[in-house]
């Protein structure tokens, strides 16, 4: 298979896990709202599901990985460390410093929350 279909299936692989993943947490974080939970603590433990969530499916489904888990994890934390400032960065630059609507801001900020987390589970934390 040529490099590029390789990489496209990938991408795919990613988008789809980030889908699922983005459902689950925003499951959980409406259940535990409907049950009474404040919504400070439903939005991290809605996270927090999300984050593992995503990491054993990037780990098994999208890139495959047979390393040891440990190291993986302590990789994919900071990679979401850093994608998640990006994130906010993004943000607070575009809703400070542009006309942009503040929806749009945000479409642009989980945009390269997207990007880097992809590039930094390819090329770090799952780098065979």
């Amino acid at each position: 298979m040529s490099n590029w279909r390789s990489e496209a299936k990938l991408t795919l692989r990613y988008a789809l896990v980030g889908l699922l993943n983005s459902a689950v947490g925003f499951g959980v974080i409406l259940a535990l709202t409907w049950i009474g939970i404040a919504p400070v603590i439903a939005n991290v433990l809605g996270y927090a599901a999300g984050l593992a969530i995503g990491f054993a499916l990037s780990r098994s489904y999208v890139f495959r990985s047979a390393a040891r888990p440990r190291a993986e994890m302590l990789r994919y934390l900071l990679a979401f460390a850093f994608s998640y400032l990006l994130n906010l960065s993004i943000l607070v630059c575009a809703t400070r410093y542009t006309a942009l609507p503040p929806i749009a801001a945000q479409l642009a900020a989980i945009a390269g929350y997207v990007v880097a987390m992809f590039v930094c589970s390819r090329f770090y934390v799952f780098a065979k």
